[in-house]
């Protein structure tokens, strides 16, 4: 089975996650942002929100998830999976175990935003059950929702 860790953000965390988002969401940036994305504001933030972690997989770090509690919603503000550990399932069980968590709290829905450009990413979303629920023209941003309860 899986072993899937989170550890709470943390200040000395900054290099990775900043490292993380460049390798991983430069087209996303360069698209949907025109190229500009502070990852000074994105960290503090996720920082501050308090429902963030870095992903661990056999002890290394693998990963970022950011979410927050919206009434009825649970909220994916930000998950980044590295490259190298893409498609070998941890996606997939990071998604389980937030449906989890929301259902728990009874929480029925879970929703994120994604980048048009990030055809990947949506792909991966609606193979788990999410579904376009509107977009914004002006960041390209997909928001999709799935019902969990």
């Amino acid at each position: 089975m899986m072993e899937i860790e989170y550890k709470k953000l943390e200040t000395s965390d900054y290099d990775f996650v900043s490292r993380l988002v460049e390798q991983n969401l430069g087209d996303v940036i360069t698209h949907s942002f025109n190229g500009y994305f502070n990852n000074v504001l994105f960290f503090n933030r996720a920082m501050e929100t308090g429902n963030s972690y870095v992903i661990f997989y056999n002890n290394a770090p693998c990963g970022f998830i950011w979410y927050s509690l919206k009434g009825i919603r649970l909220h994916i503000n930000t998950i980044i999976i590295d490259k190298e550990h893409q498609s070998i399932g941890i996606g997939g069980k990071i998604f389980k175990e937030l449906e989890d968590k929301a259902k728990e709290s009874k929480i029925p829905y879970l929703q994120l935003g994604v980048q048009g450009v990030n055809k990947r990413a949506r792909d991966f979303y609606k193979k788990h059950g999410f579904k376009d629920i509107g977009y914004m023209n002006e960041f390209d941003t997909y928001y999709m929702e799935k019902r969990i309860l």
